[in-house]
């Protein structure tokens, strides 16, 4: 995807946006029009002329002050019609490219950055065109055009004019984008820093009150918020020297205006009347750059949101553009020196990683934590793309492959899953594959039955209809865990990828879990990520991990035979799980 410029981004219209511009320009002209025949028929009524003579004024008078409201009430008109239909447009080539970028992409972002970039950022690039486009376009043409007015009359008024509003436009701009520019970036260090404070006060808000440490929380946001006020001060104040040198360019050139005016009367160059209309002229002209600050504000903030949404569009999605597609159940899957990471965290390596599965056998994985599980998990359902090595599925190197295509088939769950805050149905129903849209509420109560919910649904006073709470909150985490179990039996994948399945249950429950689970997997190639050592004597497979890297992968009975480690580590499990069941006798 090709980066695009501003213009480029906003995909604005060229007849359209041509007519805005024009439109505006018309409407900065009918205002000054507008004040300067007003100063022509003032001074020309004072002389008391025959009542014809100011007709012509009169009539020019309220056309210009109706055609002032007019045009700019059509500017504005078109000119949001024409952002909001490129915004539009922008909108549908961003989460087209977006759509191939999830998940393995993404991670790359922080999750509460995403929101910002796929809608304050684009809704922002709106005052692009509105803010400093159009009115910069207008406000040039309307320089043009009133300075020429004023040469007509006095050529060296028209160039004070034109020199004094140029002046005044490139100083207004340049010192407000100078005070935006670095106040900004201040400022957006500082509410970053709030927000985070913000969000993690409120997620750990029970925390913080039990441990009595919302003193030194909010002693922190305090310390952000007065960040934010003292850059806001400085820009105020940036702000305030931008529109005094404005005020003082066109002081000075009213000034000198009315200077060549009175000189051009004294010499017979101009009727009296003349003088008024030039000395007001610079007063209403330099209405056409009373939106250069505004525009250079909006110029730099544009620029920031055009960057963020042009790293999504120059990010390259997950595979080789060949459209490769797997279209039948995978009968194999490899790994050849596999490594990968996780971008925001690239100290959390996964690397020399080389295993086999061929259609229905189980492989266990298994690693104290942090060995890089739930990494591998990632790496399989190409949540993470790799970094080095070669995966392969049937034969079809992954890179070639749409992470979509893999997920079809590799579907993961584990304690990181999402539930959603609506319906029991609902949660489920998200699960359900695209070959079979229509799930009966009879085969949901079954999945439940099968992550071993049926006592908790039978509790549930409305049954599927029971609304869940965000994350899972009205739930154990025993219950939610087995919850997103269940969500894999309605989805019935052609490989199961299950990261932790097992973790916050005891071992009676855990047990009865893995065999309802086994007897769904029995012909399905089937991935266990687990920490419980006894779960990995009934895969047909075996791989250790430990700190990212592997360190054996064969049949469980080669590796109590050759690896010492796993041996001893079965022994511990196997030693500790007898003490338990006879303290739980003895109780």
């Amino acid at each position: 995807m090709m980066r695009g410029t501003l213009i480029g981004l906003c995909g604005l219209d060229t007849k359209k946006s041509v007519a805005t511009i024009s439109t505006g320009a018309l409407g900065l002209l009918s205002g000054i029009a507008l004040l300067t025949t007003s100063a022509w028929l003032i001074s020309k009524a004072a002389l008391q002329p025959p009542i014809l003579t100011l007709e012509v004024a009169i009539v020019a008078v309220r056309t210009f002050a109706l055609s002032r409201g007019l045009l700019r009430y059509v500017e504005r008109l078109t000119g949001h019609d024409v952002t909001f239909e490129g915004l539009a447009r922008l909108r549908v080539t961003l989460f087209d490219h977006l759509e191939k970028l999830v998940p393995a992409r993404f991670n790359a972002y922080r999750e509460r950055d995403l929101v910002p970039r796929l809608i304050s950022d684009i809704d922002g690039l709106q005052f692009f065109p509105l803010r400093v486009l159009f009115p910069v376009a207008s406000g040039l043409i309307g320089i043009v055009a009133v300075s020429t007015l004023s040469w007509f009359l006095i050529p060296l008024a028209g160039y004070i004019l034109f020199a004094s509003l140029l002046l005044a436009g490139i100083v207004s701009f340049v010192v407000t984008y100078s005070a935006v520019r670095l106040g900004e970036q201040a400022s957006a260090h500082a509410s970053a820093e709030l927000k985070e404070s913000l969000n993690q006060f409120l997620d750990g808000a029970l925390d913080i009150a039990c441990l009595n440490a919302s003193q030194n929380v909010t002693k922190t946001i305090q310390s952000h918020i007065s960040a934010i006020e003292k850059v806001e001060s400085r820009r105020t104040v940036t702000s305030g020297m931008a529109t005094f040198s404005t005020t003082l360019i066109q002081g000075i050139a009213t000034i000198l205006t009315f200077s060549v005016a009175t000189d051009a009367f004294r010499h017979g160059h101009i009727d009296g009347v003349l003088v008024a209309v030039l000395t007001l002229l610079p007063l209403a002209a330099f209405e056409v750059t009373a939106s250069f600050p505004t525009a250079a504000a909006s110029y730099f903030r544009a620029q920031g949101h055009a960057k963020r949404i042009n790293e999504i569009l120059d990010t390259d999605p997950d595979y080789d553009g060949s459209e490769k597609e797997i279209h039948h159940k995978p009968s194999s899957m490899k790994l050849t020196e596999a490594a990968t990471h996780w971008p925001l965290n690239p100290e959390s390596t996964l690397s020399n990683i080389s295993c086999e599965l061929t259609q229905s056998e189980h492989l266990a994985v298994i690693g104290e934590s942090g060995s890089g599980k739930s990494t591998f998990a990632a790496m399989l359902v190409k949540s993470l793309p790799l970094t080095q090595g070669v995966y392969l599925i049937d034969g079809i190197d992954s890179a070639a492959l749409p992470g979509e295509s893999i997920r079809t088939h590799f579907i993961s769950t584990g304690v990181e899953s999402h539930i959603f805050a609506t319906s029991l149905r609902n949660n489920l129903l998200c699960a359900a594959r695209r070959d079979r849209p229509e799930v009966s509420d009879d085969v949901l109560i079954e999945s439940l039955t099968k992550a071993q919910l049926d006592n908790w649904f039978n509790s549930l006073p409305r049954g599927l209809d029971t609304v869940i709470g965000e994350l899972g909150m009205t739930m154990s985490g025993g219950q939610a865990q087995r919850l997103k179990i269940a969500r894999m039996f309605v989805a019935q994948p052609d490989v199961w990828v299950l990261d932790e399945p097992t973790e916050y249950l005891d071992d009676h429950l855990a047990d009865l879990l893995l065999s309802a689970i086994r007897g769904e997997v029995e012909n399905r190639m089937f991935i266990l990520l687990t920490h419980r050592m006894l779960d990995s004597v009934l895969a047909d497979k075996i791989l250790m991990l430990r700190n990212g890297r592997q360190i054996a992968f064969d049949t469980p009975k080669t590796l109590q035979e050759e690896v010492a480690e796993y041996r001893y580590s079965l022994t511990i499990a196997e030693e500790a799980r007898k003490r338990v069941a006879k303290a739980i006798r003895k109780y």
